[in-house]
């Protein structure tokens, strides 16, 4: 069986032509049809435009908490068309901007026969000027992710990782995207 997953970055800023951006965004999972949609930067304005389409029905949501359905808050949303089993949500301490993880398990066959695969997405503390700023939390907050998914034998993460070659060795030392 194959899985499509498909990660999207949608930047938060609602005053730089956001119905457009979300519409063109919705037409390319219209397109290709993932069966895993990991979301960052979601803001509750742009969760109501991903409800309107069409293909949103398709989805099993993650929830989204009540601290972040109102206000300018933006927030992680992971879609499936499979059922999100086992679902987490972490707010990291290290954050100062409230960053948070997601995980579930889906199930792509049969219970019986099929191992479940760990989905995960997070964005992690974003590098502002000066540079360095935020690299500890970033550091930290990958950290707790890898060691969040290594309990679990089957894994994809995705999600903005904000990382930057300069910033140290990456926690996922060992890993290849799309290998491991």
């Amino acid at each position: 069986m194959q899985i499509k997953f498909m990660t999207y970055n949608v930047w938060c800023r609602e005053d730089v032509v956001v119905h457009k951006r979300m519409k063109a965004i919705g037409e390319h999972v219209r397109k290709h049809s993932p069966d895993v949609i990991f979301f960052q930067e979601v803001t509750p304005y742009i969760h109501s435009i991903f409800e309107s389409f069409a293909w949103w029905k398709s989805y099993h949501c993650s929830p989204v908490p009540p601290e972040d359905q109102t206000g300018n808050r933006h927030f992680c949303l992971m879609m499936s068309k499979l059922r999100l089993q086992g679902y987490a949500r972490w707010k990291f301490g290290t954050s100062p901007t409230g960053k948070c993880y997601l995980e579930a398990d889906i199930t792509p066959g049969p219970a019986s026969s099929t191992q479940p695969i760990r989905i995960a997405t997070t964005q992690l503390e974003c590098p502002v000027p000066p540079e360095s700023m935020h690299l500890r939390e970033r550091y930290m907050q990958a950290k707790h992710a890898v060691s969040a998914l290594s309990s679990a034998d089957n894994v994809v993460f995705g999600g903005d990782m904000s990382w930057d070659d300069d910033d140290a060795p990456s926690t996922m030392a060992g890993s290849t995207p799309g290998q491991n």
